[in-house]
C-alpha cells in the first residue's frame, strides 16, 4: 500500500497518463495496437455471432416453426375467450353479490315473518284455551238455561229448536244489515249526485249572475246611448224646426218677390205658391232680362235712343224709358 504513493511520487509532474504515453511513442507502433485491438474486437463479434447462430440451430432442431402463426393465432384466440370470460365472471360475480344481498334481506325479512307467525301462534293458542276454559265454564250454564228456556216457552220443544231459531234470527240480523248497509249505499251514491246536480246549479247560477251583470251593463249604456240619440234627436228636432220655419220664410220670400215681379211685369200669377222651382225660374229669367235691359240702357248712348223710334221697337222703347224712369230698380234687384 506505501509502494503505490512512492511510484506516483517518482513519477514528473507533467505525467498525463497512457494518452500521454501512446502519444510518445512511434507512429507505426500506434497504428499495430489500434489494428490488434481491431482484430481482438472482430475476433470477439464473430464467436459471439457463431455461439447465436449454433444457439439457433439447435433451437430449430427442437422446434417446428412452420406453424408459429397458427400457435400465435390459437393462443390470440384463448387470450380473447379468456378475456370475453373473465368480463362475464365479473358481470356473474356481481350479480351473484347482489343475490346474495337480496337473499340476506329476505332472510331477515323471512325471520321476522317467522317471529310474526310464532307470535300470533302463540297468541292464538292462548286465546283457544281462554275460550275452551270460557265454554267449559259456561256450557253448563247455558245447557241449562235453554232447557228452562223449552220448559217455560210451549214453541219449543226441545234445545235444538232454541238454536235453529237463534240461527233463522242471526241471519234475519245479517240480511237486515245487509239491505241497511245496502240502502245507505245508495243513499251515499243519492248524496253525491245531489251534490253534483247542486254544484251544477250553482255553476249555473254563478253563470246567470254573471250574465245579469253583464245585462244590467248593456243595459246602462244602452240607457246612455238612448239618451244620447234623444238628445241628437231634439236637437234635430230643432234644428229641422228652424230649417222649416226658414224654409216657410224662403217659400214665402220666393213668392211674394214672384208676385210683385208679375205685378210689374202686369202678369196674372199662374205658379203655384208650392211650386218653387218654377218660381225661382221665373224669378230667374226675369232678373238676367233686367239685366240685360240694364245693360242695354246704360250702354245705349241719349243719341241712340233716336234711331230706336221705329214702330218696331215702340213697345221696348217705351218699357226701356218706364224702367229707367223707375228709380228703385237697382235697389231692388
Amino acid at each position: 500500500m506505501e509502494s503505490m504513493p512512492e511510484e506516483r511520487r517518482l513519477l514528473p509532474a507533467d505525467y498525463r497518463g497512457l494518452e500521454a504515453e501512446l502519444e510518445t511513442l512511434p507512429y507505426n507502433t500506434i497504428i499495430k495496437l489500434y489494428h490488434a485491438h481491431q482484430c481482438q474486437r472482430q475476433a470477439q463479434r464473430e464467436s459471439i455471432i457463431k455461439n447465436i447462430d449454433e444457439q439457433k440451430e439447435a433451437i430449430y432442431q427442437f422446434m417446428d416453426w412452420s406453424k408459429m402463426c397458427s400457435h400465435k393465432t390459437a393462443l390470440r384466440k384463448l387470450f380473447q375467450n379468456s378475456h370475453q370470460a373473465i368480463k362475464e365472471a365479473r358481470a356473474s360475480l356481481t350479480r351473484f353479490h347482489e343475490k346474495i344481498k337480496e337473499s340476506k334481506h329476505q332472510q331477515v325479512a323471512l325471520i321476522k315473518e317467522i317471529e310474526d307467525i310464532r307470535r300470533d301462534i302463540n297468541t292464538s293458542s292462548a286465546t283457544k284455551n281462554k275460550l275452551e276454559q270460557y265454554v267449559n265454564k259456561y256450557s253448563e250454564t247455558y245447557t241449562f238455561f235453554l232447557e228452562n228456556v223449552t220448559h217455560l216457552d210451549q214453541d219449543f220443544n226441545s234445545v235444538q229448536e232454541v238454536l235453529n231459531r237463534y240461527e233463522a234470527l242471526e241471519n234475519s240480523r245479517v240480511e237486515c244489515s245487509t239491505i241497511l248497509r245496502d240502502e245507505l249505499d245508495e243513499s251515499i251514491e243519492l248524496k253525491k249526485e245531489m251534490l253534483k246536480i247542486v254544484e251544477e246549479k250553482s255553476t249555473v247560477l254563478r253563470k246567470l249572475d254573471n250574465s245579469l251583470v253583464m245585462l244590467q251593463i248593456r243595459q246602462k249604456q244602452v240607457k246612455e246611448h238612448m239618451m244620447h240619440w234623444e238628445h241628437n234627436l231634439e236637437r234635430i228636432r230643432i234644428r229641422m224646426s228652424a230649417t222649416i220655419q226658414e224654409s216657410q220664410e224662403l217659400t214665402n220670400g220666393c213668392y211674394d218677390l214672384y208676385i210683385n215681379m208679375c205685378r210689374r211685369k202686369k202678369m196674372t200669377p199662374t205658379i203655384n205658391i208650392d211650386d218653387i222651382e218654377n218660381q225661382l225660374k221665373f224669378i230667374q229669367k226675369t232678373i238676367l232680362f233686367y239685366k240685360d235691359v240694364i245693360r242695354i240702357a246704360t250702354s245705349v248712348r241719349q243719341d241712340q235712343l233716336l234711331i230706336l223710334k221705329s214702330k218696331q221697337h215702340k213697345k221696348k222703347i217705351s218699357m226701356i224709358k218706364n224702367l229707367l224712369d223707375a228709380p228703385n230698380l237697382k235697389e231692388s234687384i
